[in-house]
């Protein structure tokens, strides 16, 4: 599998190679972000430190975008990296 990224085959199946086998993500026990098997534990909240405030709902229409309610909802989520670089 080496430099494999580079000679990439479509017929091979990279998903048992043990370099792309990433294991389950596991949770932080203070603010419950996933993180790698080797990842410190706390990195992500100090410890219990750091804590964010709760997300405010989406504005319509991205609330009706996001949650398929929308006839264009398809549309936008595939191409949402495109709008996303609209805005930076």
């Amino acid at each position: 599998m080496h430099l494999s990224a580079f000679k990439y085959k479509p017929n091979v199946d990279y998903s048992m190679d043990e370099i792309v086998n990433l294991a389950p993500r596991l949770p932080c026990s203070w603010c419950r972000a996933l993180k790698w098997k080797d990842e410190t534990q706390g990195m992500c909240c100090s410890g219990g430190k750091v804590q964010l405030p709760n997300l405010e709902p989406y504005p319509e229409p991205l609330y009706s975008l996001f949650t398929h309610q929308y006839p264009l909802s398809e549309h936008f989520l595939s191409t949402i990296h495109k709008y996303n670089g609209c805005f930076q």
